[in-house]
């Protein structure tokens, strides 16, 4: 049997290495991840092409979203945007591009504070609005064919 020692816990390892009744092999790397990373040239060019249509999709929306907070800044009547609303609006960006097929996770939107709390996720209703003097957190991905 083969065991990668970084993927097994303690208490198994141990008492698999005390009862050496069996052939078992630890191995340093698991031969299986080392070949999940390796990709052939279409792969690549793959991954390349989604970072490439992901990364016209975030422009659009961090130029929509500056423009949104110098004119809640300039015209005192208008308001900048919630957490919530601009995860919202970053979807509308991606799902206007080529070959989206759906968010990798529920993005991470946190003004101020909100950054750092764990796994922050704005909620519609509570979410609060972005502040134009305090830091902008924004952890999201995206899945494309």
């Amino acid at each position: 049997m083969i065991c990668d020692k970084n993927s097994l816990n303690q208490n198994l390892f141990e008492k698999l290495n005390k009862n050496k009744k069996g052939s078992f092999y630890f191995l340093n790397e698991d031969p299986i991840q080392h070949l999940k990373s390796q990709k052939n040239k279409i792969e690549i060019n793959s991954l390349r092409e989604a970072n490439k249509r992901d990364g016209v999709c975030l422009i659009r929306f961090y130029s929509w979203l500056e423009k949104r907070l110098l004119d809640s800044v300039k015209n005192k009547k208008s308001n900048p945007p919630s957490e919530f609303e601009c995860t919202q609006k970053l979807i509308e960006f991606r799902k206007k591009g080529r070959y989206y097929m759906g968010e990798s996770f529920s993005a991470i939107s946190a003004s101020g504070g909100n950054g750092a709390i764990i796994h922050y996720r704005p909620d519609e209703k509570t979410s609060s609005l972005i502040d134009i003097n305090k830091i902008y957190l924004l952890d999201s991905g995206a899945q494309y064919m």
